[in-house]
């Protein structure tokens, strides 16, 4: 007689299929969701492609290559990826606190929506800590790599180089120029002025190159020699061709002598300026836009700086249980903490454009202020947009119509019954705040025209709302708490 209490052996069971299992999971997202899925197929066949040009070739994959394709798989998943998360629908928190005698399915339900809110607000984190990792690699990239100097021609075909120069400024760009980018031009035969001495001639630069073509057969040993000058030197080109066992061997020597050099240069980068050369290892630019290269590379440390300051502070205000302290620094809601993670992302993204229209704005008169001009580019675009912002007022003709503010008035109620003493105030408006009386009315006036945010707190819960107050126009709203 067997004992219902006795323990008997279990048999082992069968493991699960788990990758059938994941991968039905993955077709069924895929069916969901057509669109990201032709977005990734496309960033990945980009990818390749690029992976394509970087390993073409018999000779193997040096280490720049490989993270160059390192860095363009993550430019274009993480372009998709970023597009995804921070482009769909927020879930408010606008759970209210629990009542006696809810059912136990309503509290599971409710705590079922407060953990998708919190996986999407984990999403935002994880894809922003990432980025924020990126942005410290990126900014360190231009210590990693060894720049090959291209020629003046070469340097010419492109509409943004990085090279070692100078800018050559003409006597009608004295006002707007660079002294730390200026090219201190010499002329090779000038004596030096009396009681200094003379500098480093610099005056010459041979190269050669040869090629040898496979056409055997009788050729006549040629010399020909191409003279050209150019405002800065004087190129002669000497070609030889010489018959060989192997077919006719063709030699190029250009010999570069400069009666008019520069003695200084620096790394920089030139936008749509013209390149010529003007010493061994220095190119002289005119026109175009140029910035030296260590402005820009502060503005990206100034911008990944601010997201490893910025992102764990957010994340501490977007925490549940979070208890403000005071104004500066709230408690976020989902909308709020994806407007400023978002703001933190593109805000790295446009450092470097934002360094160089500050950069001509400007006018940095010494290296101090040039420095910290560039790392506020990245740091605190906000400072910077200002002023260029204020810039671009003073362009704008002058009006005599003055600005009308309008109005904000509304209703608050909870559970069909009027909220009193409820505090509303305008995010990023010092004053214009209000309480609602005893039948849960309130109105707040002097609203500047625009977008803004509603931020209503009571003891029965905190919401935010978005209005739009038009210009000498009152604007209604009803929030339920």
């Amino acid at each position: 007689m067997n004992d219902k209490n006795s323990t008997e052996p279990t048999q082992p069971q069968p493991p699960k299929n788990n990758v059938k299992g994941a991968w039905n999971q993955v077709c069924g997202w895929m069916q969901e969701n057509l669109f990201w899925t032709v977005a990734y197929v496309i960033a990945l066949l980009t990818t390749v492609l690029v992976g394509r040009e970087l390993f073409e070739g018999d000779h193997s994959a040096t280490f720049r290559e490989w993270v160059l394709f390192f860095l363009a798989t993550i430019l274009f998943f993480g372009a998709v990826r970023f597009v995804q998360i921070f482009t769909s629908c927020i879930r408010e928190d606008t759970q209210k606190p629990g009542q006696e005698g809810e059912s136990k399915e309503h509290e599971i339900l409710k705590a079922k929506e407060l953990q998708k809110i919190e996986l999407q607000k984990r999403s935002w984190l994880i894809f922003s800590y990432s980025f924020m990792l990126f942005a410290l690699f990126a900014a360190l990239l231009p210590f990693v790599f060894d720049v090959e100097q291209r020629s003046a021609a070469e340097l010419s075909k492109r509409p943004i180089a990085v090279f070692v120069g100078c800018v050559d400024y003409s006597t009608d760009d004295e006002a707007h120029s660079r002294e730390e980018l200026r090219c201190q031009l010499v002329d090779s035969a000038q004596s030096p002025a009396p009681g200094t001495q003379a500098p480093k001639p610099i005056t010459s630069l041979t190269q050669q190159t040869s090629e040898t073509t496979p056409k055997p057969g009788e050729a006549k040993t040629s010399d020909t020699t191409d003279t050209t000058k150019t405002e800065y030197a004087v190129i002669t080109n000497t070609t030889k061709t010489m018959p060989t066992d192997t077919g006719i061997k063709t030699e190029v020597t250009r010999e570069i002598t400069f009666h008019r050099y520069s003695k200084n240069g620096m790394w920089i980068i030139n936008i749509g300026g013209m390149v010529n050369r003007c010493n061994t290892d220095i190119y002289c630019v005119r026109g175009g836009l140029s910035v030296p290269l260590y402005f820009v590379i502060l503005a990206l440390f100034g911008g990944a700086i601010s997201l490893t300051r910025r992102i764990p502070e957010y994340q501490k205000q977007a925490y549940p249980k979070y208890i403000q302290i005071d104004e500066k620094r709230p408690k976020l809601q989902p909308n709020q903490l994806r407007e400023y993670l978002v703001f933190q992302i593109v805000q790295f993204i446009s450092a470097p454009f934002i360094a160089v229209v500050a950069y001509y704005l400007v006018v940095p008169e010494s290296t101090v202020v040039s420095v910290t001009l560039g790392f506020a580019a990245g740091f605190a675009s906000e400072t910077i947009l200002l002023m260029i912002r204020a810039v671009m007022d003073k362009l704008n003709p002058s009006t005599t119509r003055s600005t009308q503010f309008g109005s904000i008035s509304g209703y608050i109620e909870h559970n069909g019954q009027p909220v009193k003493d409820a505090n509303i105030r305008v995010i990023g408006q010092q004053g214009l705040e209000a309480k609602s009386d005893d039948s849960g009315a309130f109105v707040i006036n002097s609203v500047p025209p625009g977008e803004h945010v509603l931020e209503i707190k009571h003891t029965t819960g905190t919401q935010s709302k978005d209005v739009r107050v038009n210009s000498g126009q009152a604007t209604s709203c009803h929030i339920k708490l």
